[in-house]
């Protein structure tokens, strides 16, 4: 399955995942319910978490049960938990309790917070007159938007080449303004995003921790994935309940349209200096920009192996990756899975022989197996003898198909 996100220009409304016909089609909202119901008269309770999270169902017994207790660090968002990060350390934003670890006052925001502060922000949720009231839910998958000459002004972050620590500039400019809130478990959020070329120019992407908090994340030039122009941001893998704000501007402060791709991870590598904890074998070796792996016409199998990857409470892993991809005669290029130390299995891009040789960011997908919570990928690259192929990857994301 090849789903092109975002590549030279091209950029489509609507999230996009695999039909039934093998045809791209408008993803879901990927939403899921999970439903514990006690025994005759039992209270029942309803958790809806966002992504593509697995849904199950528990009953209770007895007269008046409460339905089952949750075990919390399992992996599974249950019964009056608010977060899952599979395990007990105190201080990473989800307790031993499964509960957000949060002290409202305290002028840091934290997750489950919007804000902390003394003004617009009332039991840690904006309010009033707060710039933040008019943030728009963040679209998953690729979307459009645009900015107007009257939106909402931000102070636009001192920002070159992605760099993780900025800092608010003077200049105030205006913005389209989103809100995303991070699943029940950890993860991280990328951001794409490219101007219209016409007034918008140049984009310019950041994030905030909560209203007026500080940045953790801005990118301007597209310094990763080799985008030119576009904004690349991506944040690090926050608490489970993190409220970010998002932030899309044209980097001269023009208004105008803009198309983007938002995605949830798990697990982010950029081969841009390095392997990246990536194990290489076979002929996998790091070059320029990239890992890389060719062919000179002898049979050999080379695969780089990713660490393991939390993947708890994902219904269907997203794979999303750079890539150059040039075959010939028998050879073969595809993406597998493991869970939990399991066999390889393949993944929607499994066995891609020469008709479908590409240059594009790309997504594989593989629906993770009940109760499983770690996964590796491996790239995995098939030479034939007499072929003379090449495989080159980037980077690439995994996470939640939105």
């Amino acid at each position: 399955m090849r789903c092109v996100v975002l590549y030279l220009g091209l950029l489509s409304a609507g999230g996009c995942g695999l039909g039934r016909s093998g045809l791209l089609e408008p993803a879901g909202t990927g939403d899921s319910t999970t439903t514990h119901t006690g025994g005759t008269g039992g209270a029942s309770t309803t958790t809806t978490s966002s992504h593509s999270t697995t849904t199950s169902s528990s009953s209770g017994g007895g007269s008046g049960g409460t339905g089952p207790v949750a075990a919390c660090d399992n992996g599974v968002i249950e019964n009056g938990e608010q977060c899952e990060d599979g395990n007990s350390t105190a201080g990473d934003g989800c307790s031993a309790e499964c509960t957000f670890e949060a002290s409202c006052g305290n002028n840091i925001v934290e997750p489950g917070e919007a804000c902390d502060a003394a003004t617009d922000c009332v039991a840690c949720q904006v309010s009033g007159a707060s710039r933040c009231v008019s943030a728009l839910a963040l679209p998953l998958g690729n979307f459009t938007g645009s900015i107007s000459a009257s939106a909402t002004g931000f102070g636009n972050p001192a920002v070159d080449f992605s760099q993780t620590d900025c800092s608010d500039a003077p200049a105030s400019v205006p913005v389209a303004l989103y809100r995303y809130e991070v699943s029940p478990y950890p993860e991280g959020l990328a951001v794409f995003a490219r101007g219209d070329g016409v007034s918008f120019l140049d984009a310019v992407v950041w994030s905030y921790r909560g209203c007026l908090g500080a940045p953790v994340a801005c990118s301007d030039d597209g310094a990763y994935l080799n985008m030119g122009d576009d904004a690349t941001m991506v944040t690090p893998v926050e608490p489970a309940g993190t409220i970010l704000f998002v932030a899309v501007a044209s980097w001269s402060g023009y208004a105008g349209g803009f198309g983007a791709f938002a995605h949830p991870f798990r697990h982010w590598a950029l081969f841009d200096v390095g392997p990246a904890n990536y194990t290489l074998g076979g002929g996998w070796v790091s070059g320029v920009g990239s890992i890389q792996v060719s062919g000179a016409g002898t049979a050999f199998q080379a695969t780089a192996q990713s660490p393991d990857i939390y993947v708890a409470g994902i219904e269907t892993i997203d794979i999303v990756f750079q890539q150059t991809l040039s075959l010939s005669a028998s050879s073969t290029a595809s993406i597998e899975a493991s869970f939990d130390g399991g066999a390889w299995v393949p993944t929607s891009f499994a066995n891609v022989t020469l008709s479908d040789l590409d240059t594009a960011l790309d997504t594989a997908q593989i629906a993770r197996p009940a109760q499983a919570q770690q996964a590796k990928i491996r790239f995995v690259f098939n030479n034939a003898v007499g072929s003379v192929a090449s495989w080159s990857v980037a980077g690439v994301l995994v996470g939640p198909a939105p």
